[in-house]
């Protein structure tokens, strides 16, 4: 579940319970991954750089 916040920005429940605890919270950029890596392997390193932010 997603909670909105100000004109139209959502976040979701892990990240305002983050922000409710005072606990970090990462927006890693997306164009290293989109523009940086060849197209096969994109998805792949998005969602393990995603699994190895989660586990900090």
């Amino acid at each position: 579940m997603n909670r909105t916040l100000l004109s139209g920005l959502s976040i979701s429940t892990e990240v305002a319970d983050a922000l409710h605890e005072h606990r970090p919270v990462v927006a890693p950029k997306s164009i290293p991954l989109s523009h940086g890596l060849p197209a096969a392997r994109n998805p792949g390193v998005a969602a393990e750089a995603a699994v190895e932010l989660c586990a900090l």
